[in-house]
């Protein structure tokens, strides 16, 4: 039987596994009530492998969060992005200082209608950000520039169309420098999108159902 930790939570959690500790810590954030908060278990041998709370952060989040650990920073820094009304927000958690802040970047994505999806892609020196989110019914492309130095939020395209879900992203190591990778339900089906490398150019390749 696993261990069950926190209450009131208000949207399902995200998890990463991330480079503290010498095994790797669980890092998961979930929404409760309209703020962000995050837990993590220390894995390494001899620990009690409890779940500890660190802190909450945030307002009037309403949507579950994304979260990976980036490039970004000598230790890789914690990135989330998160619903917050109508709009995405970016938060990211300094891991080279000691008290391990979180802060607030910038929003964008105004009119987002469900939480999104991020990875960081392979796309210049240090890697975009690369972001997914339903918009009305259509899905939409967004993407920031870390090799810039005001690190700017930009809109990509918007593709599909009858689209009913929060989607889920990967970049896949198909095609150079890997396709952008989309599941999605539309009209109950599950449908895959891709995003040439090349061309940047929003296809769809097959949608499942039952």
């Amino acid at each position: 039987e696993g261990d069950c930790f926190s209450d009131d939570i208000g949207s399902a959690p995200t998890m990463i596994q991330s480079n503290f500790g010498s095994v790797g810590n669980f890092e998961v954030l979930a929404r409760r009530g309209d703020r962000l908060c995050h837990w993590f278990r220390d894995n390494d041998p001899g620990s009690s492998s409890d779940w500890a709370k660190t802190v909450c952060f945030g307002q009037n989040i309403d949507s579950a969060p994304a979260m990976i650990q980036s490039r970004l920073g000598l230790k890789g820094n914690f990135e989330v992005v998160v619903k917050e009304e109508n709009q995405l927000c970016h938060y990211w958690r300094a891991n080279d200082e000691a008290l391990l802040p979180w802060r607030k970047t910038s929003c964008f994505a105004r009119g987002a209608s469900s939480a999104p999806a991020l990875v960081q892609s392979a796309s210049g020196f240090y890697g975009n950000f690369e972001v997914v989110v339903r918009q009305g019914d259509r899905l939409c492309h967004y993407w920031r520039a870390n090799d810039l130095p005001t690190q700017p939020w930009r809109e990509g395209d918007c593709f599909a169309d009858k689209v009913s879900s929060a989607p889920t992203l990967i970049q896949s190591n198909v095609g150079t420098p890997g396709n952008l990778e989309v599941l999605v339900r539309q009209e109950g089906q599950l449908c895959h999108w891709w995003r040439d490398g090349t061309t940047n150019v929003w296809s769809r390749s097959t949608c499942e159902t039952g």
